[in-house]
């Protein structure tokens, strides 16, 4: 499809790299969504149960650690995209080995207390011995992820998020490579995160010649103590991501939510119908998210009437996209859901016609507060979600015994229409309206 050629020029004068950025970021989720769906039956290959048990354990382990320094990752973006819309390269430089040196340190504090749980879990006989070689290899894994996160935020900020994701992508095809080699002859979960440390040292050279051909150098002797920037990624400005990004995570745990209320048979069934929509959105989600680092760069340099262009033009044409899914899963949820799992779908039509509007709805809502994350109109935006939040599990509360796994959907619904659905983008608007007069 060939899109119309004003809109091919409003893209190209205010979004520069969008294509680019956009399809390298589809290329990336579909890679990390096909490894992990696509590997766990070769894991089950070479592992028995309880080793395939540990893996997936320690990976989960892995990620949940990012909920302590996660939220540091949106206020470090802001910072390094305002000193590269100054043309501050020092500041630039700065800011990224800041970053670095606080991301290092979480990541040593996180795998200490790692280590120290998996101790004290031995030390109750709560796991069979003290800590193995595959958990030492998780944690070296992480300390050198966390590493390279600055190095990803500072291209993301400089809106080069396609180097970015093909250096992912250059990664997840090491991994692959590794274990489909290494898994069979050796045979254990060892080997595996051998393969996760080898790819993780990989990216990193692919980083350094990224930058290289960019021709900036970072170091860790750049780095001076400032109070000013570090009061800003770890104080005002990081506390306001983190609370926006707690209060997303909390709004996301459906799945937690339903176990807690109506046990895990429900949450299975749940999972059924909910996963496919859940997918569906992050895959719409990258969108707006894509657009962030220029929305920055835009605000930084105070130019609101290109971000209100960006902004109205914009969502006319994500919203008809949210309304399409939704609509679609609607129709052919069930048939999609039956195609995955077959006799274990779900049969109840309605629970796929709630979960198709719940997709639009969860949906629509990520343009006007991705924009308003951006333009740093936390408090708008916090109190909403906070309401949002304690609206839905009042209505979880009332609706549960009535409607079984439905009121999870009802509420999720409920919720983002009393307000969220109108209210985001109402205030947005304002706000834009507003400066740009």
């Amino acid at each position: 499809m060939v899109l119309p050629k004003y809109i091919q020029t409003l893209l190209q004068k205010y979004v520069p790299n969008l294509g680019v950025n956009l399809a390298s970021g589809y290329l990336l989720t579909f890679s990390l969504m096909g490894v992990n769906i696509l590997f766990a039956p070769f894991y089950l290959l070479y592992l028995d149960t309880a080793e395939f048990g540990l893996l997936m354990f320690l990976m989960s382990l892995v990620n949940f650690a990012a909920i302590g320094i996660g939220w540091a990752s949106g206020g470090l973006v802001r910072m390094l995209g305002e000193a590269w819309a100054n043309n501050n390269l020092v500041d630039f430089q700065n800011i990224h080995a800041m970053g670095r040196v606080v991301f290092v340190t979480y990541a040593i504090v996180a795998s200490v207390l790692c280590l120290f749980g998996w101790a004290i879990l031995n030390y109750f006989d709560v796991v069979s011995q003290s800590v193995p070689p595959e958990v030492w290899c998780a944690m070296i894994y992480m300390l050198l992820h966390y590493e390279q996160v600055p190095d990803r935020q500072a291209m993301n900020a400089m809106n080069r998020i396609y180097l970015g994701n093909y250096v992912e992508i250059g990664r997840v095809a090491i991994f692959v490579l590794a274990v489909l080699i290494c898994l069979p002859i050796f045979q254990s979960v060892v080997s595996v995160w051998l393969c996760f440390v080898a790819s993780i040292v990989v990216q990193k050279l692919f980083y350094l010649i990224c930058w290289s051909y960019l021709k900036i150098q970072f170091t860790y002797r750049r780095f001076a103590l400032d109070s000013k920037h570090l009061q800003r990624l770890i104080g005002g400005l990081g506390l306001r991501f983190g609370i926006y990004g707690m209060l997303n995570l909390f709004l996301l745990s459906d799945v937690m939510f339903v176990g807690l209320f109506l046990g895990m048979d429900a949450a299975g069934i749940f999972v059924l119908v909910w996963k496919i929509p859940e997918a569906i959105a992050i895959l719409i989600w990258r969108v707006p998210a894509v657009l962030e680092p220029r929305i920055v760069l835009l605000h930084k340099k105070d130019e609101i009437h290109d971000i209100n262009k960006i902004y109205h033009k914009g969502y006319v044409i994500y919203s008809m996209i949210c309304v399409f899914a939704g609509l679609s899963y609607m129709l052919f949820g069930k048939w999609l859901v039956t195609l995955w799992v077959n006799d274990n779908a779900p049969i109840d039509a309605s629970l796929y016609y709630l979960a198709g509007v719940a997709l639009s709805f969860m949906t629509i809502t990520r343009w006007p507060m991705s924009f308003a994350s951006s333009l740093l109109q936390f408090r708008h935006l916090t109190m909403t979600l906070f309401s949002e939040a304690v609206l839905k599990i009042l209505l979880l509360l009332l609706l549960t015994e009535s409607y079984g796994i439905k009121a999870a959907l009802i509420a999720i619904i409920a919720s983002k229409l009393i307000y969220p659905v109108f209210g985001y983008h109402l205030s947005i608007s304002k706000f834009l309206r507003l400066h740009t007069n």
